[in-house]
């Protein structure tokens, strides 16, 4: 989680690691080389910068794990992994709409 990646700060130096959070909305500003932003699991707030494209189910209030180390002033990160249940529900379709199709 963020507080345990901010308690630990000091002691994982340049070690690599995932830190766990929630997007916190109204920060997410692309920079030229990905994104910043900030991530919060209620207690502690953390800034992420992050470089390359983030996943298209990226976004404010979106819980995520992100892999990376501590830099200089945020969390440097090159990995962002969407957390998500373990339940897949499959979109709904109208079955009655899609036997009337016929294939091409």
């Amino acid at each position: 989680t963020v507080s345990e990646a901010v308690a630990s700060r000091d002691s994982d130096g340049d070690t690599r690691f995932r830190m766990a959070g929630e997007v916190v909305p109204g920060t997410v500003v692309e920079t030229k080389s990905g994104v910043r932003f900030d991530i919060t699991d209620g207690r502690k707030t953390v800034t992420v910068v992050h470089v390359g494209d983030p996943p298209s189910l990226f976004k404010a209030g979106a819980p995520v794990v992100c892999e990376g180390r501590w830099g200089a002033r945020a969390f440097d990160s090159d990995r962002i992994m969407i957390r998500h249940g373990n339940e897949y529900e499959p979109p709904r379709v109208d079955s009655e709409r899609a036997s009337s199709r016929t294939a091409p």
